[in-house]
């Protein structure tokens, strides 16, 4: 594979998460399809080398068990998690509107001059 933009990165992981939900859960991932995985999370590291989540991903290996052959050493369903998280750490994170606040921050956002003879109940108490 080239070198992919995170756009298309997460275009095949889609096509790689979809492709997987039609095997059985406990089934072992198919060899050829692990490669494919295993390539996308390198791609993926190159896109984004600070996410820890994406530096824990252990590529998928070949099983060694000759009654496995030509599967890889993870269940499909452990798999399509991983497909998941990987996804996760190549989408940009939704763009905040310039005068939304930050969650957890305090709304700093101009309201506007006060409106004259306007009183809340703090005001109406002093009365």
């Amino acid at each position: 594979m080239g070198n992919y933009s995170r756009e298309g990165i997460n275009s095949r992981l889609d096509t790689l998460g979809t492709s997987l939900a039609r095997f059985p859960e406990g089934a072992a991932c198919p060899w050829p399809v692990a490669r494919i995985f295993n390539e996308l999370v390198k791609q993926a590291r190159q896109e984004v080398d600070d996410d820890p989540v994406l530096k824990s991903i252990r590529f998928l290996e070949e099983s060694a068990d000759e009654a496995a052959a030509g599967m890889s050493n993870a269940l499909v369903s452990t798999v399509r998690a991983l497909v998941d998280q990987v996804a996760l750490s190549v989408t940009p994170p939704a763009p905040v509107a310039p005068d939304t606040p930050a969650p957890g921050a305090p709304d700093t956002r101009d309201r506007g001059p006060a409106r004259a003879g306007r009183t809340t109940s703090a005001n109406a108490a002093k009365r």
